[in-house]
């Protein structure tokens, strides 16, 4: 009877502590990818739909001054965005419009990414044929403006509390602490019940 019972809290015990086990893995949602070299930014998406070439307009927020400008549609081989001759500063690229949400993850797409060019601009800087220079426009970023902004747009999506590998892991680890603790409980009981039975 109390192997019986000990097996049903064993498994009590993992539904309790392994519900994002038995879930798919929740996938990244839409994101950008931004890398600075020199005074050249590359902004590439992980939209399967919304790419250089393929999409509304790119914005560059300057996190200083916060102006925002529209960035030009010079792509390169992988439909990145080619974003050259850009001052020194620290810069959110993202689209005008945000991602779909058809496009996300464990809860949310992305609005933007950060670069931060540190290499000031010679005066010398000439953009490569084709690549036309950012134009001004007043459209206010998905993300908002001043210093409160927002990272990502919610779209509800799948639990991100036990999903995944880490998750896993975790859950994985909670399960053999929980039976170890169980264990060490049927083995005291065992223990108090052979000590009661020996006395006199």
């Amino acid at each position: 009877m109390l192997n019986r019972k000990s097996s049903f809290a064993v498994l009590v015990l993992a539904g309790v502590l392994l519900p994002g086990v038995a879930r798919a893995d929740c996938a990244e949602g839409a994101d950008y990818q931004v890398t600075v070299a020199a005074n050249t930014v590359t902004v590439c998406t992980t939209s399967a739909t919304e790419q250089c070439g393929s999409a509304g307009p790119l914005l560059r927020q300057d996190e200083t001054l916060g102006t925002v400008v529209v960035v030009g549609d010079a792509c390169d081989a992988n439909h990145c965005y080619v974003d050259e001759c850009v001052p020194a500063g620290t810069y959110r690229y993202g689209y005008e419009t945000a991602y779909s949400c058809s496009e996300e993850g464990c809860g949310g797409v992305a609005f933007f990414e950060e670069g931060a060019v540190t290499t000031a601009l010679p005066a010398t800087c000439t953009r490569t044929a084709g690549n036309t220079a950012p134009t001004a426009t007043t459209a206010e970023p998905p993300w908002g403006t001043g210093a409160d902004v927002g990272t990502s747009k919610s779209c509800g999506g799948c639990s991100t509390s036990l999903t995944g590998t880490r998750g896993k892991v975790l859950s994985f680890d909670m399960l053999a602490l929980g039976a170890g603790a169980l264990a060490m409980t049927l083995r005291l009981v065992r223990a108090r019940k052979k000590a009661s039975r020996a006395q006199p």
